[in-house]
C-alpha cells in the first residue's frame, strides 16, 4: 500500500514536543498518549487540541476510551534518574500504571513491589467494567468493575 495515498500527514498537536503512542477517536473526540505524561484531547475532530496535565511523568502507551467520557491509558513510570539505557526493563525496576478518568485523570497504581519490571504496554476495555492489560514477561492483568480491582494472570509455564 503506498501510504502517500491513503494517508496525509497531520502535523504534531502536542506544544511538548513528545512522542505519541496511542490516539483513539469516537466520534469527533479523541485522545492521544505519549511520552512524558502527555495526555491530549480533541472534541473536534483533531482540529485543535488540548494539553491535559497529569502529575506524574509516566510513558503512556495506550488509552482506550468507551464512551465520550469514561478511558483508560496504560505506561510504566520513567524514573529516568534510577535507569541506565543499556540495562532490560526488568532490570531498571519501575512500575506499569493505569490512568482512569470520567472527565478527570485519576492515578492508579496496578503493581506492587513484587510486581517490579513489570511494564503494561497494551490495554482494551470491553464496556465500562471489563478491561485488559498486559506487559512484560506475560503479564496480564484484568478488570471486572472498571478497574477497582485488577487480577494477575501469569502466562503458563511449558
Amino acid at each position: 500500500m503506498d501510504a502517500v495515498i491513503r494517508y496525509q500527514s497531520a502535523p504534531h498537536p502536542a506544544a511538548s514536543g513528545y512522542p505519541l503512542m496511542d490516539v483513539q477517536f469516537i466520534g469527533k473526540y479523541g485522545w492521544a498518549v505519549g511520552a512524558m505524561g502527555t495526555i491530549l484531547r480533541t472534541e473536534d475532530g483533531g482540529q485543535h487540541w488540548v494539553h491535559i496535565p497529569l502529575s506524574a511523568d509516566a510513558d503512556l502507551y495506550r488509552v482506550k476510551f468507551v464512551n465520550e467520557n469514561e478511558g483508560w491509558a496504560a505506561g510504566e513510570e520513567s524514573g529516568w534518574g534510577k535507569r541506565n539505557e543499556l540495562m532490560r526493563h526488568d532490570q531498571r525496576g519501575g512500575y506499569g500504571y493505569i490512568y482512569h478518568t470520567k472527565r478527570r485523570w485519576k492515578n492508579m497504581r496496578i503493581a506492587s513491589s513484587a510486581e517490579n519490571g513489570r511494564l503494561l504496554f497494551a490495554l482494551d476495555f470491553v464496556n465500562e467494567k471489563i478491561g485488559y492489560a498486559s506487559g512484560e514477561r506475560g503479564f496480564l492483568l484484568k478488570t471486572i468493575d472498571g478497574g477497582k480491582i485488577g487480577k494477575h494472570f501469569p502466562r503458563p509455564e511449558h
